[in-house]
């Protein structure tokens, strides 16, 4: 159900309820990352933003939809790993097949991604832990094919739930 709904379709609601709790930023946030502006879709087609004035979701303000599952009381920290986890988690998953494969591979591809610098030998150990928070994620989406248990986790890990 909550699988691999290709491509995204990002909506974000602008009534007064998310508007003034920040809904305008989010899919500032969203547009910054992704290249395009509400109404337009991405140049390789992998994902549509669109602002819409009201999404229903008034008490869980401020919310998106992606492809109709509402994400309720976002934050713009919050856009960087609901974007990751779309894109990184599906083509890792399309390009390794083997389970195990999947999980490793997720897990160090993610690390070195997160290294914060090449400069100091040192700080290539940052690969250890990314790489197993990678590899927790991948467990994730391979045991539940719901890519929202992921997210939610990645959240957790930016330390956004604690706002």
């Amino acid at each position: 159900m909550f699988g691999w709904e290709f491509p995204p379709h990002i909506a974000g609601g602008l009534g007064t309820a998310c508007y003034v709790k920040g809904a305008q930023q989010i899919i500032d946030k969203f547009s910054e990352i992704l290249g395009i502006a509400p109404g337009e879709t991405s140049k390789d087609g992998l994902f549509t933003i669109d602002a819409l004035r009201c999404i229903g979701a008034c008490g869980i303000a401020p919310a998106v939809t992606i492809n109709g599952k509402v994400y309720p009381k976002l934050t713009v920290d919050m856009v960087a790993p609901i974007i990751e986890e779309l894109t990184f988690r599906k083509a890792i998953k399309s390009i390794f097949k083997n389970k195990w494969v999947f999980i490793i591979m997720s897990g160090l591809i993610f690390g070195y991604l997160h290294i914060m610098s090449f400069s100091n030998l040192l700080e290539l150990l940052y690969i250890i832990p990314y790489g197993t928070f990678g590899v927790v994620f991948a467990c994730m989406l391979y045991d539940t094919d719901n890519i929202c248990v992921p997210i939610l986790f990645h959240f957790m890990h930016n330390g956004n739930l604690f706002y």
